[in-house]
């Protein structure tokens, strides 16, 4: 098996030099097949999940810094000495601090070193197009009222000044990864070359023999599945990297400040990226006449297409479940079910979560990752779970001394059948609430002297009811008197007769007011205690049955496929934008405002459902509303142009509410259907509501418009008061396949 560095080398012979596979099998010595076959390879992950091997410093390298960092602000005798770091990393990080004294010693040497004697030679880098630059700076985020420390991962284009941003949790080499892995999949291309800062914490890079930083194992992988090249700029030398240092600074200034409000990080960042792309249609600052995104299209053709195969940049890692159910990570804390105590199980790796796996790596359970030390995330339905069907093993388990003071008294107290209901109580609380409720509840049954576990659910759902029903009514004043009437069913009687003359007559009078035909059935059956009330249900009867014939009439008009409603309609895996929630979607408010929606998502994610059943509740609500495939749209705008009818066709498109253009980019357009587009789009501009579905990047809509300044054009009308809703999720035909 060949290592990565010899399989970059065969496979820049190939694509960068020309060479073919018998001369580069002339040149290096292997076989034709293998050369072959690392050519053609597109998955670069490992085939088997094993730690990779790291120099034992490198792991405890960033600590040192740090504290070497912290002292450079304080007098030299408050300074700590290799010694006196070497004893305190090894009670902090044990786990990482596998090195000797003497090793430490050299490692400290070597740190203060560059820390305190930065070489001052500035080297003024000249980037070519296709080349990026990356890096971390910190910013602060309120993420569900609670104010945090974050970190946005900015990537920046040095030729066009052109750049994207994620918020991540920290600056790992997971979340690094898992911020380029969206920007990629955003923007549709990877860079050549990737300029990095040294990113100790990130853990990207070692030295080689030399002493030169190289990427790392891992990171190397990450790089060639994606087709980059990562370079490493000097130490203590930012300049290098000055672009994307101001980037970090101008979305630290303009996105960031105040801190934003985030619920769902997934959505914001996905939200996120398409304000940077909006950021990105401003003037460069030095060629005039051209926009940071006019530059960006330019340097497109010069970079790789992202690839399709997903790459899994989780680390894999073995540990011991602890006497209370735990296993450690970073100094944080996380629960796995009891049944698994003094066991090894792996643990995955990833940016925002913690995944626990068995010996065959089957998920057992997953946790919001931390980065605090000493936090725990405790899942407490796993050790309920365990015990509720034996509930003598309680106080002898581990989760016993996990219970709150007043539930570990409480259970000592009951019997066997009423422990039993105690925790399956307990279970559901968790369920829908926390231990903090739960403990809740028991205080104030406490309170009262109740014990019975019953009662545990009075108190649940007491302490959960709204409280304003039992607001006080003021009955001090007397009580309105109603009016009184008196019933005469004479006229009722003459109109209901059944006279043949007087049904001709109503008939008559009907055609000529153009009345509903409906009209003598629906009268007969209004009953009524009064001549007004006859005369307004009649009125409102013929209305509705009017409104009805109107929706019927133009949800033949709208064209739709088939008719679809949003009853039962599942939005699991939809990832929506900050300002817009599926209520807000749901009452078309974003029609009123004349706003439009891009559904993007793979086949058969339910994008042609949503926006018919959207078009749908549209018409019932007196809204006009047209459904074309692109397709089929342009095949008829070109039928409309050689008879002559173009205007009235745009004409009559130009009147509706709503306008749904279903498969956009699935076929490629010729040149006069991407101008009816363009022509299209500009009308509604402002104006009209459009609803795309699409399984196409916005960077790879030049492919089917084959134009680019078309392409620009339309992309710059659609996202100005757009919001992009991803569909990620599995394929419901795939699912419900009868072939499986």
């Amino acid at each position: 098996m060949l290592t990565i560095t010899q399989i970059d080398y065969i496979r820049k012979m190939y694509f960068e030099k020309g060479l073919t596979y018998a001369e580069i099998e002339r040149r290096t010595g292997h076989n034709y097949r293998t050369i072959k076959k690392y050519v053609e390879m597109e998955d670069f992950n490992p085939k088997q999940s094993k730690k990779t091997s790291s120099p034992k410093s490198d792991l405890i390298r960033p600590y040192v810094r740090e504290i070497l960092k912290a002292d450079k602000e304080k007098k030299k005798k408050f300074r700590h000495t290799a010694k006196r770091i070497y004893e305190r990393l090894k009670k902090e990080y044990p786990d990482k601090c596998l090195i000797a004294e003497r090793t430490m010693r050299r490692l400290v040497k070597e740190e203060r070193e560059k820390l305190y004697n930065a070489s001052e030679c500035h080297l003024n880098l000249k980037h070519p197009g296709g080349e990026a630059q990356v890096d971390f700076g910190e910013i602060y985020i309120l993420e569900q009222g609670v104010m945090k420390k974050a970190y946005e991962l900015v990537i920046s284009f040095p030729k066009s000044n052109a750049g994207f941003c994620q918020i991540v949790r920290s600056e790992t080499m997971e979340a690094l990864c898992d911020g380029l892995i969206n920007i990629f999949n955003f923007i549709g291309v990877v860079p050549n070359k990737i300029w990095f800062d040294q990113m100790a914490a990130a853990c990207i890079r070692k030295k080689d023999e030399q002493g030169n930083p190289v990427a790392t194992e891992r990171f190397s992988r990450f790089a060639l599945h994606y087709g980059f090249e990562p370079v490493f700029c000097n130490p203590y030398s930012g300049h290098e990297k000055g672009n994307v240092e101001r980037k970090v600074g101008y979305f630290r200034s303009n996105l960031f400040v105040p801190e934003p409000v985030i619920d769902d990080l997934v959505k914001y960042n996905l939200n996120l990226l398409t304000l940077c792309a909006k950021d990105n249609q401003r003037p460069h600052y030095e060629k005039i006449g051209y926009t940071m995104e006019s530059l960006f299209q330019l340097e497109i053709p010069l970079m790789k297409k992202t690839t399709k195969v997903p790459f899994d940049y989780g680390k894999l890692e073995k540990r011991r479940v602890n006497k209370q159910g735990y296993i450690t990570n970073d100094g944080c804390y996380y629960s796995v079910s009891p049944k698994y105590v003094g066991s090894f199980v792996w643990i995955k790796i990833l940016a925002n979560e913690i995944e626990v796996l068995d010996n065959e790596h089957n998920l057992i359970t997953k946790h919001t990752r931390l980065f605090k030390k000493g936090e725990r995330s405790t899942h407490w339905i796993d050790f309920v779970d365990i015990v509720v069907n034996r509930p003598r093993a309680l106080k002898y388990s581990g989760f016993y001394s996990l219970l709150p003071k007043n539930w570990r008294i409480y259970t000592n107290t009951l019997d066997n059948e009423s422990l039993k209901k105690a925790l399956r109580f307990l279970r559901e609380c968790l369920v829908e609430s926390d231990m903090a409720f739960a403990s809740r509840v028991l205080e104030e049954n406490i309170l009262n002297d109740v014990t019975e576990p019953d009662a545990l659910w009075t108190t649940y759902y007491r302490l959960l009811e709204d409280k304003t029903l039992y607001q006080e009514v003021d009955t001090s004043g007397t009580l309105p008197l109603l009016p009184t009437y008196e019933t005469n069913l004479e006229d009722y009687d003459s109109l209901m007769g059944g006279c043949q003359q007087m049904i001709d007559k109503i008939t008559f009078y009907q055609k000529k007011l153009r009345l509903s035909q409906s009209l003598i059935d629906i009268y007969k059956d209004i009953e009524f205690e009064s001549k007004d009330q006859f005369v307004l249900d009649l009125l409102e009867s013929l209305y509705l049955e009017r409104q009805q014939r109107i929706i019927q009439r133009n949800l033949k008009a709208a064209h739709f496929p088939s008719i679809k409603t949003l009853e039962g309609y599942s939005f699991a895996g939809i990832q929506f934008p900050e300002r817009i929630d599926v209520d807000e979607l749901i009452s078309l408010e974003f029609i009123n405002r004349r706003e439009n929606l891009v559904l993007y998502g793979g086949v058969g994610t339910g994008k042609t459902h949503l926006s018919i059943a959207l078009g749908v509740k549209a018409v019932k609500e007196q809204k006009r509303v047209f459904f074309y495939t692109v397709h089929s749209l342009i095949n008829q705008l070109v039928k409309a142009k050689e008879n002559d009818t173009y205007d009235k066709m745009m004409k009559k498109i130009a009147s509706a509410d709503l306008i749904i253009l279903d498969e956009w980019g699935y076929l490629p357009l010729h040149q006069e259907g991407a101008r009816f587009l363009f022509e299209l789009v500009s009308l509604c501009y402002e104006e009209k509501s459009i609803i795309i579905t699409t399984n196409i990047e916005f960077s790879h809509w030049k492919n089917f418009l084959f134009d680019d300044k078309l392409t620009v054009a339309i992309i710059d009308r659609l996202i100005h008061h757009s919001h992009l809703l991803f569909f990620d999720r599995e394929s419901y035909r795939k699912q419900h396949a009868l072939i499986k």
